[in-house]
């Protein structure tokens, strides 16, 4: 709805022009993905015994909110000193570049490009999305892959995923451009197993092959 938004209010387009397609997703895509192919991922990216993971798919662009992740990093780490941040899609600005390398080199991977993402979801204890403003998302197809992955998220809202994102619901929202509340909400999902699970279920529609057992840090 929100590039609706866009092309009639903004860009004046007749509205009998606009045809809206909807998006499609294979859950099966994602709930048959094999644990060899898993263990392939935390092996090729060194992943090793670091845990929590947190993930982040976005590319390095100043509206994806790299930057205020990288802040809240800061703050999860002196909680969780294992812990590791995957920024996957990791290409663009170089100054975002520059701001994720301050983080210690054994706290953060960055992978340029990833074919096998149902896998890579898979990685994640928690995913991260925060865009920094309501309409600079067009679509976020990110927000739907990682409910139907049965990931745990940390949400800002912004195109679809004001929609059908729900707060304590089947996420976490946090307000834009906050790394404070990011960083907080990040410890509430990886300090309450009961709170992961009902966000993993929930985002799912009630249903998730996830397990607590994985949560072992």
């Amino acid at each position: 709805m929100n590039v609706c938004y866009v092309l009639k209010e903004l860009e004046r387009v007749p509205e009998e022009k606009i045809r809206l397609v909807h998006h499609g997703f294979r859950f099966a895509d994602f709930d048959e993905v094999p644990f060899e192919n898993v263990d392939a991922l935390r092996t090729k990216y060194d992943v090793g015994g670091s845990a929590p993971v947190i993930g982040v798919i976005a590319r390095y662009v100043e509206w994806k909110g790299i930057e205020y992740i990288v802040e809240a990093a800061e703050t999860v780490l002196r909680e969780y000193p294992d812990a590791l941040f995957i920024f996957a899609n990791a290409r663009g600005d170089p100054t975002i570049r520059a701001a994720v390398r301050k983080l210690p080199l054994r706290n953060y991977r960055e992978i340029p490009f990833e074919p096998d993402l149902f896998a890579l979801y898979a990685v994640f204890d928690v995913y991260v999305h925060i865009p920094i403003d309501p309409r600079i998302e067009a679509f976020g197809q990110t927000y739907v892959e990682a409910l139907i992955a049965g990931v745990p998220s940390v949400f800002t809202l912004s195109g679809v995923g004001r929609e059908f994102i729900r707060d304590g619901r089947n996420a976490l929202v946090v307000p834009h451009r906050d790394p404070a509340r990011t960083a907080e909400a990040i410890l509430r999902i990886l300090a309450d197993d009961g709170l992961a699970r009902r966000l993993s279920q929930a985002g799912r529609g009630g249903t998730s092959s996830r397990s607590s057992a994985q949560r072992e840090w």
